[in-house]
């Protein structure tokens, strides 16, 4: 007995078509036509491969589910092997039709019949298409007779089951591309890893990676569309996450940008999408709410008002000013590298905010006052048991939250936090020196990015 037999495609007098899809557009009405095997045919098949005395059939009702289930018994070597499958009873003859169906999936478990169940007729168009059963990409066979199209089926079905080599729709198949976007992800962040990007930024950038891998890992790179992203991006807005968006969004761009230097793909599929506008929603700081929260620093701890001060006076960002050292004063000025960006800065000691009455010489006079660090800001008591050194980023911010909420200050849902006093710096050197003093300061390459912190939000009064 030889089981490959089964397989073996029917005469089209064996083979039934039933209309799975139909519908109207411009071109007129069609149909997604579906082949299946006549239960006769199986039969007819099972007693010439098998002997009449070699098979059998048995069904078995699912219960609470109004299904049954047929199992197709083989005996090989002396034996018995079952394979089985359900259908669903119809509405028109519910028993026959369920056990009609059940002995039909029950068949292809064997091989009877499955090379029907990957291949489909538009009698519209007179066209055959085989599915591929992995990727479920459709493919168009052309206006072909049905018995190359089942041959060429046949062939397809065989290479994913068995790594057969066929030819022809095979060939097709082989042109797919199988590049895999989790393939160049592992090429992509060996080109990050050239860009020397600071290790907060290349944190920031693996976590995005991580993400988009998720998403598109197993996906051919050259098959990702544009409305693949699109709706990717999408999922994340209506989440009200417009900053991961816009993040996520600049990253597929690079990394199609990458893909297309180095020959994988020949458009960039993120391009077209919307850039999401994420909306800030953190309070802007006042200078009147700034002194208060100063004035509440005192009673904090000894280094809490000159890390505000020197907030203030210098317009840095946090990750900045906790590098702050005294060591990187020379000839009457402050040398600042800004750990974001790399920016540097020479800042005058006699630097000078007149609105709140800050001189940066000054300043850092105070942070000198028991000391005994390079750094400016340095606490000799240090919370959760760990020991006496300088301040971090978030311990600025921790520390400034905690006085903000002791002041009684009342704020919204999103009050300031301790970056946002970069923001008011920008604001009162822009009044006293103008936007590219402000600029300058601030150390950004262009006037739009200071614009946004130049921006009050709506939080201080138009003069007029």
């Amino acid at each position: 007995m030889n089981l490959d037999q089964l397989d073996e495609p029917f005469a089209s007098a064996d083979i039934e078509w039933r209309i799975q899809q139909a519908g109207k557009n411009n071109n007129g009405i069609w149909a997604k036509v579906l082949a299946y095997v006549t239960n006769r045919a199986i039969m007819k098949r099972l007693d010439e491969v098998c002997g009449k005395a070699g098979w059998r059939n048995e069904y078995r009702d699912i219960p609470n589910n109004g299904g049954v289930e047929c199992g197709i018994s083989i005996k090989v070597e002396g034996e018995w092997i079952t394979k089985w499958d359900a259908a669903e009873n119809t509405q028109v003859e519910a028993v026959k039709g369920g056990r009609s169906g059940a002995m039909k999936r029950a068949a292809v478990q064997w091989g009877i019949g499955r090379y029907l169940y990957n291949l489909t007729y538009r009698k519209r168009d007179r066209l055959y298409s085989w599915r591929n059963p992995v990727t479920g990409q459709e493919i168009s066979l052309g206006r072909i007779d049905r018995k190359d199209a089942v041959a060429q089926a046949i062939e397809a079905n065989n290479y994913i089951d068995q790594n057969y080599l066929p030819s022809s729709l095979l060939d097709r198949i082989k042109d797919v591309p199988t590049f895999t976007v989790a393939a160049w992800l592992e090429r992509y962040e060996v080109i990050l890893e050239r860009r020397e990007l600071k290790p907060n930024t290349m944190k920031v950038r693996r976590n995005q990676i991580a993400t988009i891998k998720e998403e598109f890992g197993k996906i051919p790179l050259a098959s990702v569309t544009t409305k693949d992203i699109a709706s990717f991006l999408e999922a994340y807005i209506l989440c009200d996450k417009k900053s991961m968006a816009s993040g996520l969004r600049s990253v597929l761009m690079d990394i199609f940008r990458e893909a297309i230097v180095e020959g994988h793909v020949d458009r960039n599929p993120a391009e077209p999408t919307r850039t999401p506008t994420p909306k800030v929603k953190r309070e802007r700081l006042l200078l009147e709410q700034f002194t208060v929260i100063r004035q509440a620093a005192l009673t904090h701890s000894e280094w809490a008002p000159n890390a505000c001060d020197l907030a203030l006076v210098t317009g840095q960002r946090r990750e900045d000013i906790s590098l702050f050292r005294f060591s990187d004063i020379k000839d009457g000025r402050l040398f600042v590298t800004q750990e974001k960006t790399g920016h540097k800065l020479a800042l005058p000691l006699d630097l000078r905010l007149d609105v709140a009455g800050l001189v940066l010489q000054d300043v850092i006079d105070r942070c000198r006052v028991n000391n005994p660090s390079d750094f400016m800001l340095y606490s000799p008591v240090r919370r959760g048991g760990r020991k006496p050194g300088p301040l971090t980023p978030d311990g600025l911010t921790q520390a400034f939250a905690e006085i903000r909420d002791s002041t009684g200050l009342k704020f919204g849902p999103n009050p300031p936090p301790f970056h946002e006093i970069r923001s008011l710096a920008s604001r009162l050197y822009e009044k006293e020196r103008g936007e590219e003093f402000a600029q300058r300061l601030l150390g950004h390459k262009s006037l739009t990015m200071t614009k946004k912190y130049l921006d009050a939000r709506g939080a201080e009064y138009v003069m007029v």
